[in-house]
C-alpha cells in the first residue's frame, strides 16, 4: 500500500498531463470601515452583483468595534454574525443563479476577514487555512 502511495505521488510530480487542469478564477477583494456600527440598510450596496459573478468574494472589515481595552478583552464576536449575514445577502442578493458559500472567517477585534466561494465551485475547494500574528501587550494588546 505504501508502495502504490508512492508510485501515485511520484506520477503526480511528474506532471502526468491528463491529471492537470488549469482554471482562472475571478476574486473580488474589498475592505470597508465600519466606524463601529452595524450594518445598516444599503450599508453594502457598493458590494452589490456587477456583470459578471467572481468565483470568490474576500472581503475584510475594519473598526467594527472601537478600539478599547474593554473590546480587546471581552469577546466582540457579536459583531461578526450581522455583518457576514449583510455580506452574503448582497451578494446573493435575489440571484438564484449564481450564489456563495461562506468560505471562511478570521475576526480580530476590530478586522473581520470573510471569504466566500460560489457554490458551484465549493466542493473542489480543498485544505482551508488561516493564521494571524498576535501583536502588541500579551500577543493581544492590537488587532494587526
Amino acid at each position: 500500500r505504501k508502495n502504490s502511495y508512492i508510485i501515485t505521488q511520484k506520477i503526480m510530480l511528474e506532471g502526468r498531463e491528463d491529471w492537470k487542469s488549469e482554471k482562472t478564477f475571478d476574486v473580488l477583494t474589498a475592505t470597508w470601515n465600519c466606524n463601529n456600527c452595524p450594518p445598516g440598510p444599503g450599508a453594502l450596496k457598493w458590494l452589490g452583483k456587477g456583470e459578471s459573478s467572481p468565483h470568490f468574494y474576500a472581503i475584510a472589515l475594519q473598526e467594527m468595534v472601537g478600539l478599547r481595552l474593554r473590546n480587546v478583552i471581552m469577546d466582540s464576536r457579536s459583531r461578526v454574525r450581522p455583518w457576514i449575514l449583510a455580506i452574503h445577502s448582497c451578494i446573493d442578493g435575489d440571484s438564484f443563479e449564481t450564489s456563495y458559500n461562506l468560505l471562511m472567517t478570521k475576526h480580530l477585534v476590530g478586522l473581520l476577514l470573510v471569504v466566500f466561494v460560489r457554490k458551484d465551485i465549493y466542493k473542489f475547494v480543498l485544505d482551508i487555512d488561516k493564521a494571524s500574528i498576535g501583536c502588541g501587550t500579551g500577543g493581544v494588546g492590537t488587532y494587526k
